[in-house]
């Protein structure tokens, strides 16, 4: 079972720490409008930022029934004869159903790790058809594929990302406060990155393991054993033509950028590619490009 850690750190770090890992920030405070607990949020959040990469939130006001139910309906999405779900089988834009897959991720593979032993039902940010994206089929921005003989699914699950999208954009002003050079530099963009920000949501079902009552989940190379809830998580990432760059106040001619410019939308192409299998052929940035550097892969 995951556990929360406590630990001594700095006046920066939080103090809960997820699985030794993962800091676990508390925005409740925030969210309320308390501006101490804004400046204390966004410290904390910095220092995730610098050391980690990842964090949680606690305290951040969606509603466990919604949070209940939406779990409830992906098992019920997971509970469905294989056929149903293949008829929504994952597609170039990385929306639908993932099956289980007996071979790893180039990425993976290269590091000599075993396959996910998990099957995912991805979702995006909703759209409509005469969406200029979707009229485009601009890549990662198609319509969702929902299932039409699950009553109640729909509005379940939307009403869950829509929660989380609300979420985001209340917690943009702590990212702000934790770094506002990046945030001036959007602000002074011709294309903000958060014009049309991306959101991605995937329902995850694991390997039922050999003891009653548990699963065995296996990311990557971390394995885990814990009770067969299903898991969902979702992410927030800027707008695809949105240049990530080292920010002005972070490099000089004595110390300049280690990684040269790349378009959001080219990086999260390349990610896919090594990341899942059915993409692993298409056309993306060579790795001399992206260049993520040791520190990156390592905790992939």
């Amino acid at each position: 079972m995951t556990q929360i850690a406590e630990r001594a750190v700095t006046d920066q770090a939080p103090t809960a720490i997820i699985a030794g890992a993962i800091p676990l920030i508390d925005v409740a405070g925030h969210l309320d409008g308390d501006a101490s607990s804004s400046r204390k949020a966004a410290t904390q959040l910095r220092w995730a930022f610098e050391n980690i990469g990842f964090y949680y939130l606690l305290g951040h006001g969606v509603p466990q029934s919604l949070i209940d139910r939406t779990y409830e309906e992906a098992a019920r999405f997971h509970a469905q004869p294989m056929a149903r779900k293949l008829a929504l089988k994952v597609n170039e834009h990385n929306i639908g159903y993932l099956p289980i897959s007996n071979a790893a991720s180039s990425q993976a593979a290269a590091q000599g790790r075993k396959p996910s032993q998990n099957e995912a039902y991805f979702l995006r940010r909703e759209r409509a058809l005469d969406d200029p994206a979707v009229i485009a089929n601009q890549r990662f921005h198609g319509l969702n594929q929902w299932p039409d003989d699950l009553p109640g699914f729909h509005a379940t699950t939307l009403e869950y990302i829509r929660a989380l999208e609300a979420l985001c954009r209340h917690c943009r002003r702590t990212v702000c406060r934790a770094c506002p050079s990046c945030c001036r530099a959007d602000a002074g963009s011709t294309r903000p990155a958060s014009r049309a920000p991306m959101s991605s949501t995937a329902a995850t079902s694991y390997i039922a393991g050999p003891t009653s009552g548990f699963c065995r989940r296996r990311i990557g190379r971390a394995t885990f054993r814990t009770r067969c809830a299903m898991q969902s998580r979702s992410s927030a990432t800027p707008d695809h033509d949105t240049l990530i760059e080292c920010l002005p106040s972070c490099r000089s001619a004595d110390q300049p950028a280690k990684y040269p410019p790349i378009r959001f939308g080219d990086y999260a192409l390349w990610f896919a590619r090594k990341s899942y299998e059915h993409m692993a052929h298409e056309p993306a940035l060579p790795d001399t490009v992206v260049a993520p550097g040791a520190r990156a892969t390592a905790r992939w």
